[in-house]
């Protein structure tokens, strides 16, 4: 064997104990940062706690399919069930600091009909308010204008009030006094509409214009009327259809042409040509030519410092729209909503509602508020708001009308 072979035999020997030595160090380090789980007690219970609940999340899941009639097929149902654990994981958390918060906290945040859908998809689909061409927003008003006008008018609204057996004041002063502001429920009348579902189409703008009005309305004539949101979503200009719109061309357009029943222009959940005449001339319902019309139309911004006054504006006009911060609530099952500002920023609205009403219950005062997305979410479609903590931002904006 020559001097070459022999340098090449020790040569490869140095390599194969180079990285033999290298596996075994890779292969100890590797031991340290992923050890047994059978020899660490807390590894192997925290393993079993995830695999019970990945099955109790499916049963949970397959329950919810049920309840909900829903449908996928196999690729779609996995990234479903991915975000519905998601979502249990979001609302576990939801309802521990909920409790955390002492035995006063009502809120319940639980499985409903969104509770398979992502926050992002959510955010587009149901959602839907935006404040664009704010130059275009002419009718702005400084709530201090209201507060004279109540003052001047107050006897005049105090016997329209007792008349129709509302709530009952005491002062004639321009003095709130909460005591005297205890229900406010036009759902007690049985004239309000049960809330209707948007559906995938991010027009809540026009329901909640479309309730204001349609509450207005049937609260004056002692009748339900149902008036047409798509309407709305087809023939008001400025405005994005099911990408987005506001309140106050949805009443610009109530006021310059009426709005039709929903009869006569049925919800389709997409934006498409206005057909308004053309619906209305094939109409055989007998009441098709009343068209229910807006005489004047206005918004206030940045309420909190009003929101006790924004009780009298309630009282008078009996419904208008405000927007909240509609990310936190696509959870909401039941109770009372009180979120912190750093819980849920008030500034961050996206989401035009309807505020129809006032309570105080069990020494908590509550805003009643009528949603568009059906009666399976929150409490039979409505939700409850802390009074006087501008939750969500209920008080950074309300869109007002009055009819003709």
């Amino acid at each position: 064997m020559n001097l070459t072979s022999n340098f090449l035999i020790i040569f490869t020997l140095k390599i194969f104990i180079l990285l033999g030595l290298n596996f075994i160090f890779i292969s100890s380090d590797e031991i340290k940062q992923n050890p047994n789980p059978n020899s660490n007690p807390n590894q192997k219970r925290n393993i079993k706690k995830a695999k019970r609940r990945i099955h109790i999340n499916k049963n949970e899941f397959q329950k919810f399919k049920r309840k909900f009639n829903k449908h996928y097929d196999k690729i779609t149902e996995i990234y479903r069930i991915n975000v519905f654990n998601d979502n249990l994981i979001e609302i576990e958390k939801l309802n521990k600091k909920a409790k955390e918060k002492g035995p006063k906290q009502s809120v319940f945040f639980g499985v409903n009909l969104f509770s398979d859908i992502s926050k992002q998809n959510f955010r587009k689909k149901h959602l839907g308010f935006n404040f664009n061409h704010v130059t275009k927003l002419t009718e702005y008003r400084d709530f201090k204008e209201y507060l004279r006008e109540y003052e001047k008018d107050k006897h005049k609204l105090d016997k329209e009030i007792k008349a129709k057996n509302l709530i009952s004041t005491k002062s004639s002063k321009l003095k709130l006094n909460l005591e005297n502001y205890l229900d406010i429920d036009p759902r007690k009348t049985g004239l309000i509409n049960e809330p209707t579902n948007q559906g995938d189409c991010g027009c809540c703008w026009a329901f909640s214009s479309a309730y204001a009005i349609e509450c207005i309305q049937s609260l004056r004539v002692g009748k339900k009327i149902i008036l047409s949101p798509q309407e709305i979503i087809d023939c008001t200009p400025y405005t994005n259809g099911c990408d987005g719109g506001n309140p106050y061309y949805a009443f610009a357009h109530a006021q310059k042409t009426g709005l039709t029943l929903n009869i006569d222009y049925p919800y389709n959940a997409n934006k498409g040509t206005c057909i308004r005449d053309q619906l209305i001339q094939a109409s055989t319902h007998p009441e098709k030519s009343k068209m229910i019309k807006v005489s004047s139309y206005w918004y206030y911004t940045d309420l909190p410092q009003y929101e006790s006054w924004m009780i009298t504006l309630l009282q008078d006009l009996k419904s208008f729209v405000i927007a909240i911060n509609g990310d936190h609530i696509q959870n909401y099952v039941s109770g009372v909503l009180d979120l912190n500002y750093f819980e849920c920023n008030p500034e961050n609205v996206n989401h035009a509602v309807t505020l129809v009403g006032y309570s105080e219950e069990n020494g908590q005062k509550v805003w009643i508020i009528k949603n568009s997305w059906g009666p399976y979410w929150g409490e039979n479609g409505y939700i409850r708001v802390a009074f006087g903590k501008n939750v969500c931002g209920v008080c950074k904006y309300a869109f007002c009308a009055r009819l003709v």
